[in-house]
């Protein structure tokens, strides 16, 4: 048995304390029983009760033909997928995707491997957008006054409505839309100002990047957006930026980081170097080597005192701040002007103007601009803001309103109560996806196409352009936004697709084959070339100073006024997602909860107020309250609250009762951090479901077992290999196992920062159904993927470790060994597989199994309806007929009392091997070329953390990274032998500040 380290992993703070119900709930088999209502017969009904997937006859491809990006449509064979390239639209930049369809059905998403915003990875937002297409609670129809309509209503009354405001000149009319980066709405917009001069156009989106803009400003003169180049840094400091997670949407920094933090980079540069100041952990201060936990708002005066030490000719006043240990300022300092070109510092989203200004002085002064960090020319989206709208309708300016998508009645600043001004506006056209807040607050409501029935054109973050372009015609009879606005405006082009070609055509330019070049868009799914070119920055610290002169360092919270700060969300962002059930039941990468959001709060705060987990608190702030449940967090500041924004909402089946609004206190003042919230507890609690305590790995807290090994890359070498390594080596543990290929994967934990985009890459891929918010309580939550999250350390400052696990597919299996029915069984290739249609449910394998990584379905959760989801017992009718057409008819949609689990995406392997013997000539022994089989989560996985292929293949790319000293068998010491192992995880800690401990 392999030496244990005693490394003191805990999961949760009543694990860390030993209470004696700590593991309550942790085996889902002795949670609880079936539901009384469930006599035999219902339950016999049940278990022979099979799903019928829809047909395809509603999902026609759309008139206009679209181009295949592997190949055209008329080379379609029946059975086999097509793929098509398309982009998601987002405020910050569009997300070029490739869109696989089956008999014209979108089933999966996948990044475009070609763009270089995504090259093939993709974050949770954009695989489970998906199921956002299929939502049975998208609005079918036109409504007006809360009422049904028609489109030919609405059409006849716009006719005369807007004739009158063309022949005005627009006055009266407003737009209000989402800061989206689309050259086909810009062409409208030109449209509307050459038209309806009178008319304004505003822009909102409740989480952007106004004090990034702001903070370039003061610093260059021009609002420049930064681009890192984390991959060339040998040092990285993030103030508040959580470049690992929610800070961007997208996947440019956590590829950046990845490849930065690989051991083996050019020239054998040591891995970068991590330093990360945040109020509650991210997955950034997750991986950081140094970490240094501090209130939101007195980030600002950290940013100074660094700054002080760093840059000359500055006028800068004050000390290092009480609080703050002084190496933090000294040895950052040194750190980063002993690796200048190549160090970056970061600040975050919420961080005020000026602090971003000085990380840009702080990044000239230091030489990083141009070498790590370049710069880019803003996207000109030329609108005005939503303060300046609300403050015209309660001038009575606004006779007409049209909002594009957004929901400013539920997430504007709760300090222009935006819902009650909307009543204010005579006429009101809402078009969005859903009947949601601001459309009961609408005059008129219409129903919006998804981007995968829609034509646009956008921008990715970088300026690339990039075809949205249908999969389906729209399923509930919606139309895009595009449509609409020409429409009303009386542009002479209503087509959406004729719209995308004249703004693709304006950006090409004449002397092009605009023909032959959008043919070629349409395939590729991107124009090479149109990305936005770097511009020089030069810094300029006459307006910082004087910025500087009037700055005043906030106060330091205290238990009687403490700091609020507003985060995105990362399973429902800003409450755009909050309908969609894959995000709202994956856990939170650091809290593990789902389906709520929380008031987090420290260790020390919480006792201090008295405040256990689940207490329902009132935040009071500025005059307003919100009642919320509190969630203790180690890691976390103290004399500061953390809640996420998005939860709280009032419609929707899966959205509605789901966390607390945390809207109702964010005002335009203070959209970000706010100070003088007051706490006090109600008496009443709240049940939370999390999945922290569920699953837990055999003997994990009893006997210590370095489940994550961690190493510091100082005295890696000396110690030598990782503990488990030798079982990793020895994969022939049969005779039958001998023929190639024989599958395994490597995980590394040196680049994995728990992200979650695995988990629902695999729950799209593999029909694994969510099970709500009550099921989730009784640990019966189905992900074939888990993200377990350990702390390790003192509770106030933790080291924080993340480790994906699914089936490991041992080639010593302890679940074969007691399956009665012979359901577990092994395959010629070393795959540990389940039929499916033996399995009674003994639940013998679930029980034998060290890893916990087999689900049961306890219901028939893939027919559960959406209203059921959260809270009461099955219900007599099935899933929405839309649901089922997303199911991936490559993988069967097992029903109750059968037992599931990861099976590597065998339906990936066997259509690969197929590919092969057919484009050999049905040669039987061909050999499927390394690499061209991959699982839906390493698809998926924006750092390439996850690596599958042959093991028995020496000169594959997983059996060379097997090979490295890094790799570990988990619980190797049990002789399961697994395929799956990983790769120790490597710190890089500065040698003079304190080896372990959070704030080293």
């Amino acid at each position: 048995m392999s030496p244990h380290t005693g490394r003191d992993y805990w999961r949760s703070l009543d694990e860390r304390a030993g209470r004696p119900d700590a593991d309550a709930g942790l085996i889902p088999e002795h949670a609880h029983q079936l539901g009384e209502a469930l006599d035999r017969r219902r339950f016999l009904s049940l278990m022979g009760a099979s799903i019928a997937l829809a047909g395809a006859a509603g999902c026609r491809r759309p008139e206009i033909p679209i181009l295949a990006y592997t190949r055209v449509p008329e080379d379609v064979i029946p059975g086999l997928p097509t793929y098509y390239a398309t982009a998601m639209p987002r405020p910050g930049g569009y997300f070029p995707l490739l869109a696989e369809t089956h008999g014209g059905r979108p089933t999966k998403l996948e990044g475009n491997p070609t763009v270089a915003a995504s090259r093939g990875a993709a974050d949770a937002f954009a695989q489970a957008s998906i199921l956002s297409m299929y939502d049975p609670d998208r609005a079918m129809g036109v409504s007006t006054g809360g009422a049904d309509a028609t489109w030919e209503a609405f059409e006849d009354f716009s006719t005369r409505h807007f004739a009158k405001l063309r022949k005005a000149g627009g006055a009266g009319l407003r737009f209000l839309a989402e800061n989206l980066d689309s050259p086909a709405m810009d062409l409208l917009r030109g449209h509307i100002r050459a038209t309806l001069p009178q008319a304004h156009w505003h822009t909102y989106s409740p989480v952007d990047q106004g004090n990034a803009r702001e903070g370039a400003l003061l610093a260059f003169g021009t609002p420049l957006v930064p681009r890192y180049h984390l991959e060339k840094a040998a040092v990285i400091l993030t103030l508040d930026a959580d470049i690992l997670g929610v800070e961007d949407v997208g996947v440019d920094n956590v590829r950046g980081f990845a490849a930065a933090r690989s051991p083996g980079r050019e020239g054998d540069a040591p891995i970068v170097r991590l330093y990360a100041v945040e109020p509650a952990f991210t997955p950034t201060g997750g991986m950081a080597d140094h970490r240094l936990r501090m209130p939101a708002g007195q980030v600002a005066g950290y940013a100074l005192t660094l700054a002080k030490e760093l840059v000359a000719g500055l006028d800068i006043k004050g000390e290092v701040p009480d609080d703050v240990d002084p190496r933090w300022v000294k040895e950052v300092a040194a750190d980063l002007k002993a690796h200048a070109k190549a160090g970056v510092v970061v600040a975050g989203r919420r961080q005020p103007p000026i602090v971003h200004a000085l990380v840009h002085a702080m990044n000239a002064a230091l030489g990083n601009l141009g070498a790590t960090i370049t710069f880019g020319p803003p996207a000109d989206l030329r609108g005005e803001p939503i303060g300046l709208l609300a403050r015209a309708i309660r001038e009575d300016k606004v006779d007409t309103l049209v909002i594009l998508g957004g929901n400013p009645a539920y997430n504007a600043p709760a300090d222009l109560d935006f819902r009650e001004l909307l009543k204010k506006v005579p006429t009101s056209v809402r078009i969005g996806m859903h009947r949601d807040e601001t459309s009961l607050a609408s005059t008129w409501h219409l129903p919006e196409s998804h981007y995968l029935e829609s034509w646009d054109l956008g921008r990715t973050a970088d300026g690339t352009l990039v075809a949205v372009q249908p999969q389906v015609e729209p399923l509930f009879g919606g139309k895009s936004a595009l449509e609409v606005v020409a429409k009303l405006t009386g542009h002479d082009a209503t087509s959406p697709f004729e719209l995308a070609r004249r703004a693709f055509r304006q950006v090409v330019g004449e002397g092009t084959d605009v023909e032959a070049a959008w043919r070629q868009f349409l395939h590729e799914g991107h124009r090479a070339g149109t990305a936005r070119g770097d511009v020089a920055a030069e810094f300029k610290p006459e307006s910082l100073n004087e910025a500087l002169g009037h700055f005043r360092r906030p106060s330091a919270p205290t238990l009687d006024a403490l700091e609020l700060a507003y985060t995105r969300d990362p399973s429902v962002d800003d409450g755009r997602y909050a309908n969609n059930g894959w995000l709202q039941e994956a856990p939170d990468p650091i809290t593990k909860l789902c389906w709520d959001n929380a008031a987090l709060l420290s260790p020390a705060t919480a006792e201090a107020l008295k405040i256990n987990d689940g207490d329902l608190v009132e935040l009071a702030l500025d005059g307003r309250t919100l009642e919320i449940a509190a969630m203790v967090a180690p890691g976390h500041a103290d004399h500061c609250i953390s809640v996420a924004l998005g939860y709280g909402r009032t419609v929707g089946r899966v959205a509605k009762g789901a966390g607390f609004d945390a809207y109702k206190l964010r005002t335009g003042a203070r959209p970000d951090i706010a100070s003088g919230l007051k706490v006090s507890r109600t008496g009443r609690t709240y049940t939370l479901a999390t999945t922290q305590s569920h699953n837990k790995l055999e003997g994990d807290a009893a006997e210590k077992r370095e489940l994550v090994q961690i190493r510091n890359v100082a005295d890696f070498a000396a110690r030598g290999k990782a503990h488990g390594g030798e079982h990793a080596a020895d994969i022939q543990t049969r005779p039958d196992l001998t023929s190639p290929p024989q599958w395994g994967m490597a995980i590394d934990l040196n680049t994995c920062v728990g992200c979650t985009a695995c988990l629902v890459a695999c729950q799209a891929e593999n029909n694994v159904p969510i099970v709500g918010k009550d099921e989730v309580r009784r640990g019966r939550e189905m992900h074939w993927l888990r993200i377990d999250r350990y702390f390790a350390g003192d509770q106030a400052e933790p080291m924080l470790l993340t480790q994906a696990v699914m089936c490991v597919h041992c080639e010593n299996a302890p679940c074969e060994l007691v399956c009665p029915v012979n359901a577990a069984v092994h395959s010629e290739e070393g795959l540990n597989l389940q039929v499916y249609n033996r399995c009674v449910g003994t639940r013998y394998c679930s029980n034998n199994c060290p890893y916990k990584v087999r689900r049961f379905n306890w219901f028939n959760y893939n027919e559960r309806p959406l209203d059921q989801l959260r809270l009461g017992p099955l219900a007599e009718k099935g899933m929405a007929e839309t649901l089922k057409m997303q199911k991936n008819p490559d993988v069967t949609v097992r029903i109750r009392g059968v037992m599931e689990k990861c099976t590597y995406c065998i339906q990936r392997i066997e259509a690969a091997k197929i590919g092969a013997r057919v484009a050999a000539g049905q040669n039987p022994n061909i050999k499927v070329p390394d690499g061209t089989i991959t699982p839906a989560c390493a698809q998926t996985c924006p750092t390439s953390a996850i690596v599958f292929g042959d093991v028995s293949d020496p000169g594959s790319r997983v059996s060379k990274i097997k090979a490295q000293d890094r790799d570990y068998a988990l619980l190797g010491e049990l002789n399961t032998k697994p395929r799956t192992t990983y790769q120790a995880r490597l710190r890089n800690p500065n040698p003079r500040m304190a080896a372990e401990g959070a704030r080293s």
